[in-house]
């Protein structure tokens, strides 16, 4: 479609590459640019991990905070990972697992 003076040009980072299992490095970095690209906080989710909001009883037990009464502030941290995660999950090839 582009022809290789696209290729030569460079190309968009707007869609996951794909793992197939011998592209590992390359896909890596791609995944980084991409998530970045997306949202600085979505690759600190990826670099951190995500914790599900959780809220504690008078004993100190805690228990899964409901989603309906989560904060701004946990909110958008979920948006954050599951950026992250819809990125991951659209660059991986089932059919290679």
């Amino acid at each position: 479609m582009y022809g290789m003076d696209f290729i030569k040009e460079g190309g968009l980072v707007v869609r996951s590459p794909l793992l197939d299992g011998s592209n590992y490095s390359y896909w890596k970095a791609r995944m980084k640019a991409l998530t970045k690209a997306q949202d600085e906080k979505a690759w600190r989710a990826v670099l951190n991990g995500w914790k599900h909001p959780v809220t504690k009883d008078g004993k100190g037990k805690e228990t899964l905070k409901p989603e309906e009464s989560w904060s701004t502030d946990e909110e958008r941290m979920t948006i954050y990972n599951t950026r992250a995660l819809n990125a991951i999950f659209n660059g991986v090839d089932i059919n290679q697992l």
